[in-house]
């Protein structure tokens, strides 16, 4: 079983509505859920496959800056 992890990251620069949608282009991957508090969203992570337990915060990161590239 894998721990949890988190990412926080700055409102001011990921736009919630494309984390929220990077969530749910994610569903099938990780459990994933987000908190947005201020400035600040921060983003967990449960139960991901293991082939992205080095990668999952920084892919799901990328992928978010590439939905907002509109």
């Amino acid at each position: 079983m894998t721990t949890a992890r988190t990412v926080t990251l700055d409102a001011r620069i990921y736009k919630p509505s494309a984390v929220k949608a990077t969530i749910k282009d994610y569903s099938d991957v990780s459990d994933i859920k987000m908190e947005k508090d201020g400035r600040t969203i921060i983003v967990t992570f449960e139960s991901w496959p293991e082939e992205y337990e080095d990668t999952i915060e920084f892919e799901f990161c990328n992928y978010t800056l590439w939905k907002m590239r509109n």
